[in-house]
């Protein structure tokens, strides 16, 4: 039985879980900012893209390794292939949004950027017959929403 005022170990992992969110809420909304500023300072955008990305892969591949080591071996050819291609698109991504911010304004960018899930479910619709349900078109107003 835990004793009155400690804390229990769930409820540190949630604590991480909460800070985490807290982290990436902060970087997600920030980036845009960020980025202007250094490409006000002569950074080119495909340099911050791809540092972003080194960042990104540091801060997660760390953790990914020590812990899900096993799961990673496991992983097959075509699996790692499909990886490596979805990782190409995400760098492709990154370098086009930020080389946005140099030509459209920062909410501009940011809108179109925030608008996927809308484009998502359009593209379902036509091009793969899936008729979006009611919380589907929920999900995606509340979504939407957000980014005003």
């Amino acid at each position: 039985m835990e004793a009155a005022g400690t804390v229990t170990r769930q409820e540190k992992g949630q604590g991480m879980v909460y800070a985490a969110i807290a982290l990436g809420v902060l970087a997600v909304s920030s980036s845009s900012i960020l980025i202007t500023n250094l490409e006000r300072g002569g950074v080119e955008p495909l340099v911050i893209a791809f540092y972003r990305m080194l960042m990104a892969t540091l801060i997660l591949a760390l953790p990914a390794l020590k812990f899900k080591r096993e799961e990673i071996k496991k992983l097959s050819r075509t699996d790692f292939l499909l990886l490596v291609i979805s990782g190409l698109f995400l760098a492709l991504h990154f370098g086009s949004w930020i080389s946005s911010l140099k030509y459209i304004p920062i909410s501009s960018s940011v809108l179109l950027v925030a608008s996927h899930p809308l484009f998502v479910v359009i593209a379902s619709a036509l091009f793969l017959r899936e008729l979006p349900t009611g919380r589907i078109v929920a999900g995606t107003i509340l979504g939407l929403a957000g980014t005003g």
